[in-house]
């Protein structure tokens, strides 16, 4: 190897393990069964007309939050806990970066949380694709998250976007595009929340079932 080659390979290593060990620093492994989570209600504020199919959207995303963490054994806050505290302490995360981050440490604490989450969907879209031999539907849907360590204060995703797509249609009848947006929440949240889970396995389907209060 060159002397020169080997100069770069070494200032790589240094760098990996640079990233890693600040990837470690503002991510820290957490005890699932011991960190109670807050997921806050999905945010719709993407623009679609369509009240019910508004409705569908953030229910899913919820859901698909709910799934994720529940199936690693994180305890979960009772929604119905979480919409008390929102009323009692006239949440508002509607405003400007700073605020959105105060106010999601403000509820985490209220709820004696180690986690805060909270997702917005900011915008939805659909189309058409084809060509010779078929026909597909594919939704989209942009995601932004925000996940907090409540009590070090620390963001672990900070309005993070990630646009979420699925396609459906390739055989038989074509599917809605409706529902492919529907999909796509999911599957945008999904991803935007793989890094972060991905240090903590699916346990059994028993102790996923005792994963809320």
């Amino acid at each position: 190897m060159r002397p020169g080659s080997a100069w770069m390979a070494a200032a790589l290593v240094v760098a990996v393990c640079g990233a890693a060990a600040g990837q470690e620093e503002h991510n820290p492994r957490y005890v699932p069964d011991e960190t109670r989570v807050v997921l806050l209600p999905v945010a719709n504020v993407s623009g679609e007309k369509d009240a019910k199919q508004r409705s569908l959207q953030a229910e899913n995303g919820k859901r698909e939050l709910v799934k994720r963490f529940a199936e690693r054994g994180f305890r979960l806050a009772e929604p119905r806990t979480i919409r008390r505290a929102l009323d009692d302490l006239h949440a508002d995360l509607s405003g400007e970066e700073r605020l959105r981050r105060e106010e999601l440490e403000r509820v985490g604490r209220a709820l004696e949380a180690d986690l805060a989450v909270y997702v917005e969907i900011t915008d939805v879209s659909q189309q058409l694709n084809q060509n010779l031999f078929s026909k597909t539907r594919e939704g989209k849907a942009k995601i932004r998250m925000w996940i907090l360590d409540v009590a070090r204060g620390a963001p672990l995703l900070n309005g993070v976007v990630l646009e979420g797509s699925s396609t459906g249609g390739h055989f038989g009848e074509l599917e809605k595009g409706s529902r492919r947006i529907v999909l796509a929440v999911a599957n945008g949240i999904r991803h935007l929340l793989e890094p972060i889970l991905k240090p903590y396995p699916v346990v059994e389907r028993a102790h996923r079932e005792r994963a809320g209060d």
